[in-house]
């Protein structure tokens, strides 16, 4: 679970760090566009598939990184990771794997914030929430960790925007994202 949690905290700048070749104007880096219908993402492979705004940009990935979406400052990255042991399924699993995972987010004080965290079901699955804030490009961003357990494997949702635009893109964007994902069982292991 340790470098799924580094690769959580890594990845935001990684994604931004390939975006300064275009020509947009500065005010588009930042600001993500509204998002302009709807497009089913599938990747059969990983069991994957979500709906997507039509108008925000897809980048090809290299397992376990499965895609990412992206507008401006706002990110989407899905992970999958197949794991050898058994998935956490009762309450008490569910509850070790959080303490684990808050756990190495607070040996990064200084770049991480934890502002909540939750057990629930995303999918049709357990899954576990981790919501913090983050410095990311120099500015504070909020983050959602989305960690669910299904067919062999942990698929995390990472959606992250500033600070100041998440609560609008979390409406537009990450939250029908999340209502619309659909894991199944891959159609090769990846």
């Amino acid at each position: 679970m340790t470098g799924r949690i580094a690769i959580l905290i890594f990845c935001p700048l990684l994604l931004l760090a390939g975006c300064g070749q275009s020509r947009t104007t500065v005010s588009t880096l930042t600001t993500p566009a509204p998002a302009d219908g709807a497009r089913t993402l599938a990747y059969s492979a990983a069991g994957i598939s979500f709906q997507a705004p039509r108008n925000w940009e897809v980048l090809a990935e290299r397992l376990p990184l499965v895609t990412a979406v992206r507008s401006g400052a706002a990110v989407i990255a899905l992970w999958r990771y197949p794991q050898r042991e058994p998935l956490p399924s009762s309450p008490s699993e569910l509850a070790r794997a959080r303490r684990q995972l808050l756990g190495i987010l607070r040996v990064r004080p200084s770049t991480v914030a934890v502002i909540a965290s939750r057990i629930t079901r995303v999918a049709g699955a357990r899954a576990i929430v981790v919501e913090s804030l983050q410095r990311i490009a120099g500015r504070v961003s909020r983050v959602r960790s989305t960690h669910v357990f299904a067919f062999g494997a942990e698929t995390v949702v990472d959606e992250y925007a500033p600070l100041e635009l998440f609560a609008s893109v979390d409406r537009a964007v990450f939250s029908p994202l999340l209502r619309s994902l659909l894991i199944t069982r891959p159609a090769s292991r990846p």
